[in-house]
């Protein structure tokens, strides 16, 4: 989005899926954050659409000028099922692991004493994969 100017089209939001609490901000050219009335835009899928007819407001010749927060994400009631066995199986490996399997990655004494602990890096990437393999089809992309 060009700095100092509102879009005239809709816009795509990235993360879908969009869920709700839409606030589009702005900066004034003196500077000030302004909010845009929820009236004149609503939101199609993942993409915020401006009213036809809406006065599109001056900014700030800033890269930050325009801001629009919105909630994104799975309601708990809808998270997908690939997503919780995703969850599950990183739980159920991370307790597996045991001791041996850790390195050690500090040690402090003074008194009380502390250990941290590490998962080595190949037993990581390996959780790592298998995760990105179970929410792969969860993935949405915009041209």
């Amino acid at each position: 989005m060009e700095a100092g100017h509102f879009p005239c089209r809709d816009l795509d939001l990235p993360y879908p899926p969009l869920i709700g609490n839409v606030t589009v901000t702005y900066l004034t050219p003196e500077m000030t954050e302004e909010t845009i009335d929820e009236a004149n835009y609503r939101t199609i899928g993942s993409k915020l659409r401006f009213i036809s007819g809406f006065a599109f407001p001056a900014t700030a010749c800033e890269p930050d000028a325009i801001r629009i927060e919105y909630d994104a994400g799975y309601e708990p009631a809808n998270v997908p099922p690939e997503a919780k066995r995703a969850v599950v199986l990183m739980a159920m490996k991370m307790v597996s692991f045991s001791k041996e399997t850790l390195f050690l990655r500090s040690e402090e004494v003074d008194g009380i004493g502390k250990i941290d602990y590490t998962v080595f890096d190949q037993a990581g990437e390996v959780l790592r994969k298998a995760s990105d393999e179970l929410l792969s089809g969860l993935k949405i992309y915009q041209l």
